[in-house]
């Protein structure tokens, strides 16, 4: 690894901490750009208490509507812009230079993941969705750093919500 970053939220840091651990020497950033979504008045409720809200915004989403926020919160728009500026931040994305750092282990969360892979996969936002990230799952994705910013093809996938590591480690966490 060339480099180990997370959000700066405190599982991610734990995350990101114990895999750092296993590669002494790789530089560890924490950045407030990698930070899950905010869900604004919907933040710390279970789904239950939410669920007529829930179903609104993503439906709306899945519409088209991308820059529908939650209720005092983020609109996926808004994480792409946030998260492809941090990208840049790392040396990731939209460098101009070759020089950027090839082997990078992001430790993220799930609806976070779900807006940005859909962003650089071309996918296009609405389909967010439709993309499967279970607790503690892995993604594998190349990413061009000369690509702009604001690129759709960004980057392409190797391999998302891989979760047999957890099997070994006698854990479980089931697709969101």
């Amino acid at each position: 690894l060339d480099l180990i970053g997370s959000s700066t939220l405190q599982r991610a840091v734990q995350t990101a901490d114990a895999v750092a651990q296993r590669h002494p020497g790789v530089p560890r950033v924490e950045h407030v750009g990698l930070r899950e979504m905010s869900f604004g008045d919907f933040e710390g409720k279970k789904l239950d208490e939410f669920k007529e809200g829930y179903k609104e915004v993503n439906d709306a989403w899945k519409d088209g509507d991308v820059e529908r926020k939650w209720p005092n919160g983020e609109s996926p728009v808004e994480v792409v812009a946030r998260v492809r500026a941090a990208l840049h931040d790392l040396g990731l994305l939209g460098i101009n230079s070759e020089r950027g750092v090839r082997h990078v282990a992001l430790v993220t969360h799930g609806r976070l993941n779900k807006i940005v892979l859909a962003s650089l996969l071309g996918m296009g936002v609405e389909n967010c969705g439709t993309i499967s990230q279970g607790n503690c799952c892995i993604n594998v994705v190349d990413i061009d750093p000369c690509a702009p910013l604001d690129s759709t093809t960004a980057c392409f996938e190797v391999a998302l919500n891989l979760v047999d590591h957890l099997d070994a480690a006698g854990s479980f966490a089931s697709p969101s």
